[in-house]
């Protein structure tokens, strides 16, 4: 089952981004003792956010990063990515706060990600101290990536759906202009098409928990040839359109295929 987070997001200020309440308040009571706001590069993460992250892992292999249905301590708002915090390691750990991404490197134990931390209440020596009062945050995302297929097919990707937006004049589009003016409103935090070869989409299709049987590879439903002949297409070889076989999935079963 996809991850939901299910507390109660609260704004660290300063463009620091969110994190839960009780991990908030440690924030807030480290900056107090330092004297200013701690800097942080990443606080707490969508479950979209984490998976552009698992998916530069799976590409890159670097940085580390989980599949966003594990979920990251990020997810939870439990965590933070933070240089400054390396530099007052008592204080952050006095506040309940520990770096936790240790790997083997050649036979040896070894902390490999400096700047996570992650927050664990009962090691909190200062968490009965009062913090300044915060307000929580107010956030309605749409959860959907913006995927670049094999270089050729363009799909937006949600839970349970896809759409999918490929034509020669839009792969045009992209090349020649950007995502942003050939969709015109992007869905994605990040304005770029993620691109993925595929067995990568094939995962994702599972990670979104959209069946495999829409989107076929090799045989699929052209609704760019439409015509008054075909108004809703031809199949064409190699075409990976969505559309007809989710249609006929619907014709053998009661419940119908989910699609964007």
């Amino acid at each position: 089952m996809a991850f939901t987070y299910q507390g109660q997001k609260v704004d660290l200020d300063f463009g620091r981004g969110w994190l839960d309440v009780g991990p908030a308040a440690s924030i807030r009571r480290i900056d107090r003792q330092i004297g200013h706001p701690l800097q942080i590069t990443e606080a707490g993460r969508t479950w979209l956010r984490q998976n552009e992250h698992w998916l530069k892992y799976q590409r890159d292999g670097w940085p580390i990063a989980l599949n966003p249905n594990t979920p990251s301590e990020h997810q939870k708002g439990k965590s933070v990515d933070s240089d400054e915090a390396q530099r007052i390691q008592q204080i952050m750990e006095d506040n309940g706060w520990r770096r936790t991404v240790y790997r083997w490197v050649n036979g040896v134990w070894t902390l490999v990600e400096r700047w996570h931390y992650e927050y664990f209440a009962h090691l909190d020596k200062h968490i009965n101290d009062k913090v300044p009062a915060v307000q929580p945050v107010e956030e309605d995302e749409e959860m959907s990536i913006p995927v670049l297929l094999n270089g050729t097919h363009m799909y937006h990707i949600k839970f349970g759906g896809i759409k999918h937006l490929h034509n020669n004049k839009t792969v045009a589009g992209y090349q020649n202009n950007g995502p942003a003016h050939v969709t015109m409103q992007m869905v994605s935090s990040v304005d770029k098409w993620i691109p993925l070869n595929s067995n990568e989409f094939l995962e994702q299709l599972d990670n979104w928990h959209i069946p495999r049987s829409v989107v076929d590879l090799k045989t699929g439903f052209d609704v760019s040839l439409a015509d008054e002949k075909n108004p809703k297409g031809k199949f064409v070889s190699g075409g990976a359109w969505e559309w007809a076989r989710a249609a006929y999935a619907n014709t053998l079963v009661e419940k119908p295929v989910p699609r964007y």
